[in-house]
């Protein structure tokens, strides 16, 4: 399991920080390699991933007949509590 942006807690001791939330996204029913979404034309070698800030990792062939990715999402502490 890979962390995507993993974000850490800022401030405060170790042993009260959270536990990351890990979260598992099942994809079915994918695009294909090809797809047409909207008038902007076909789109030819698809593929899907999950990413942060635009930027997709984990990709998996549009035409796969499912995908599963699994990530940590970590708490911050923010400036003002």
């Amino acid at each position: 399991m890979k962390p995507l942006g993993a974000l850490l807690a800022v401030g405060i001791p170790s042993s009260s920080r959270m536990p990351p939330v890990i979260v598992q996204v099942n994809g079915r029913h994918l695009p294909g390699l090809r797809c047409n979404p909207g008038p902007d034309g076909t789109h030819d070698n698809v593929h899907v991933g999950i990413g942060s800030k635009w930027i997709a990792t984990e990709l998996v062939r549009g035409g796969a007949p499912a995908a599963t990715w699994r990530f940590d999402v970590r708490h911050i502490v923010l400036s003002d509590g």
